[in-house]
């Protein structure tokens, strides 16, 4: 455990190092500086929104539809409706979903898809994180508010298309094996506020 510990650091260390150059340190500067502070979820996220969910299958573009995303309070206090559409057809394109509290103190929220799936959404800087497996596939959905816009992610990982590295022992030190998921799909929109 002490070598994994170490190796852990390691890899942190290095892409720390290797991903922080100066111009990056001045982009998210200039990104906090123009976002002031971080979003309050769901205060900041609450109004309908709009725009176009782009679909890639690895870096290209396969597909782009029409979405909408309604987030409003419902009569009950910390009860909100969480509605997507996708396309044109606001009845067959709809998500009527609703998101409450599972523990605001932890920023633990549950979307509730009103069809027996409840997804946990963990609400960490400001930024709603959901990860979880359907069908053999890993998706982790995110939504972020960024200035005026939303944005909203999905990515989808093959949970058996994997490779495995490490898994090995190098000058007496045990590597454990890490692996390595396929990211085979991405969907995301940049939605700005209707109303």
């Amino acid at each position: 455990m002490k070598n994994l510990t170490k190796y852990a650091c390691a890899i942190s260390l290095f892409f720390t190092i290797a991903c922080n150059s100066p111009n990056q340190d001045n982009l998210i500067t200039n990104e906090k500086n123009e976002q002031n502070t971080t979003a309050v979820f769901p205060d900041d996220f609450v109004g309908k929104w709009k725009g176009i969910l782009k679909i890639y299958n690895r870096n290209k573009i396969v597909n782009e539809v029409d979405m909408q995303l309604n987030i409003l309070p419902k009569d009950m206090v910390d009860e909100y409706s969480y509605h997507i559409i996708y396309g044109k057809d606001t009845i067959n394109g709809l998500r009527p979903y609703s998101i409450s509290p599972k523990s605001k103190e932890e920023g633990v929220w549950s979307i509730d898809e009103n069809n027996g799936i409840v997804l946990d959404d963990y609400i960490i800087d400001g930024k709603a994180y959901s990860l979880f497996e359907v069908g053999g596939n890993l998706l982790q959905v995110t939504l972020e508010k960024s200035s005026n816009k939303l944005i909203y992610e999905i990515s989808v990982a093959n949970q058996s298309a994997f490779t495995i590295t490490g898994d090995t022992i190098i000058q007496g030190d045990t590597i454990p094996p890490v692996k390595n998921f396929e990211i085979k799909a991405l969907q995301k929109a940049i939605l700005n506020k209707s109303e």
